[in-house]
């Protein structure tokens, strides 16, 4: 029975830190809205990641920054959650590949990623997936049409994880939570624990983003 209640009480802990986090990493479009220089957010996102990834190319990420936070601007998402996905996927490393097959930054599957360069109409390159900057575009893209589709954060993290698939056969519709499925649970609450830890060290720089009213709806 002990043990029973202990596991039901770190269930519910684990969904109230979720629940939490979320209401966070929701947004429609994210603007600065402390210490608004441009060039001060670019530095501090080249150090965040030259911090987290001691080991990569310098070369490699000195225009990221850039198109990291126009991207994310155009797909009116948090480029903190962006960041955040990627210390999860792949640690930050640019020329990480999975045992699947996934590779990059956000470990793009290159089907996936030939994909949304074609719907989208970019140049597609499968050598340049170990490119941060032509993986966190393709990233981008990908994660803002699963959150238009799906219209929830969860969702959109788990599809991005595992592929939109799992996220609407109807057999696994009851799995749309994420809380029904052990390894969406700790993909979805590492996202988020990886959001709350990016945004502290970005707001100690001072850089402070704010959402605007209008949020996905959970």
């Amino acid at each position: 029975m002990n043990m029973m209640r202990t596991g039901r009480i770190l269930w519910l802990l684990g969904a109230l830190i979720v629940g939490l986090t979320m209401g966070l990493l929701v947004s429609s479009r994210w603007e600065v809205a402390a210490r608004t220089d441009q060039s001060l957010t670019e530095r501090a996102v080249l150090e965040y990641v030259i911090q987290r990834a001691p080991d990569a190319r310098l070369r490699d990420f000195l225009d990221f920054p850039k198109v990291l936070l126009e991207q994310s601007a155009k797909a009116n998402m948090d480029f903190r959650l962006i960041l955040s996905v990627a210390v999860v996927e792949s640690d930050l490393q640019a020329s990480a590949v999975s045992s699947k097959g996934a590779r990059g930054f956000l470990q793009l599957m290159p089907r996936t990623a030939k994909a949304v360069a074609d719907k989208h109409a970019l140049p597609w390159n499968p050598a340049a997936l170990d490119d941060p900057k032509y993986n966190v575009r393709l990233s981008i893209l990908y994660l803002k049409d699963q959150l238009e589709y799906f219209n929830d954060l969860k969702a959109t993290l788990r599809a991005y994880n595992e592929g939109p698939q799992k996220v609407v056969n109807p057999e696994r519709r009851q799995m749309f939570s994420p809380f029904r499925d052990s390894n969406t649970t700790e993909y979805v609450m590492a996202v988020a624990l990886a959001h709350l830890e990016t945004t502290a060290w970005f707001s100690r720089r001072g850089v402070l983003h704010r959402a605007n009213a209008q949020s996905v709806r959970d």
